[in-house]
């Protein structure tokens, strides 16, 4: 009888190694996948390589942005704008025509993002 004991337990052993032994495999597959899963999404939002895969806009693109942000009053071509670092700067003016005579008028240093053709107003 002991001996009947013995091999039930022993059996039943085997059982909890070989099920605690499936529970650590998979354990083991769900952290991969999920570690793969994180790797993926990671690599694709930052600015480094979302910087290398585009092309950086024009200057006659940024003169395109300039004038259809302020129209035709704007005097602006491509040999006023300056590359300094990711962005183009640019000073704009404005031309007023009165009944006597026109003159310009300085509307502010603007900045253009070379990536995403964002502008803003620096000054």
């Amino acid at each position: 009888m002991c001996k009947l004991i013995i091999q039930e337990s022993e059996s039943l052993m085997k059982k909890k190694i070989i099920i605690g032994m499936l529970l650590i495999i998979a354990i083991i597959i769900a952290i991969i996948i999920a570690s793969k899963k994180d790797e993926k999404d990671g690599v694709y939002f930052t600015d480094k390589t979302y910087n290398k895969e585009i092309n950086p806009i024009s200057k006659e693109t940024a003169v395109n942005i300039i004038k259809a942000e302020y129209g035709d009053l704007v005097t602006v071509n491509k040999d006023d704008i300056k590359k300094v670092g990711d962005k183009y700067k640019v000073e704009l003016f404005i031309t007023i025509n009165d009944e006597e005579h026109s003159h310009k008028k300085s509307i502010g240093v603007h900045e253009i993002d070379i990536y995403t053709g964002d502008m803003k107003i620096v000054n």
